[in-house]
């Protein structure tokens, strides 16, 4: 058997104006605090669409659900200003729950969805992508998630 990946999050702008978010495991702050201040940077950009693959992820700790929460009021009105939607996969029942209360409470200005498959997410944001006039860029999510364009319609 495999040993697990190393636990990571990372923040990938290669298919923008979708930023792609891949958490594995339970990262350590330092590194959660990174890749907060690589998400400033990319809303700083310009608008963009956020992929959140979770697929992978543990619940986060107790101090990143607080810094997150934190780094969530400060850039409020940026995030309304540049966040075109958020689809995000996450494969644990607790995660999309916990996920849920916190969209419920923040009430986020752009839409958002929840899958429990990252090749749906792809689709939706392959889907989106194109209905924002970026083709070329739904294409390249098609072929890096190995989502066919019947199913990105399907969205």
């Amino acid at each position: 058997m495999l040993p697990p990946p190393p636990a990571a999050i990372t923040v990938d702008d290669s298919l923008w104006p979708l930023v792609v978010i891949r958490s594995v495991g339970t990262s350590r702050l330092a590194d959660f605090e990174a890749h907060l201040e690589k998400r400033v940077k990319c809303l700083e950009r310009g608008p963009h669409l956020l992929l959140v693959d979770g697929m992978h992820s543990g619940m986060l700790p107790l101090p990143h659900r607080e810094r997150q929460l934190e780094w969530m009021a400060r850039y409020e009105e940026l995030r309304r200003e540049r966040m075109i939607g958020a689809v995000h996969a996450l494969d644990s029942a607790l995660t999309r729950l916990t996920l849920s209360i916190v969209m419920h409470q923040s009430r986020p200005s752009y839409p958002y969805i929840v899958f429990n498959r990252l090749d749906h997410a792809a689709a939706w944001a392959a889907c989106k992508l194109e209905d924002l006039g970026h083709p070329e860029v739904a294409r390249r999510v098609q072929h890096r998630f190995g989502v066919t364009r019947q199913q990105a319609e399907a969205g």
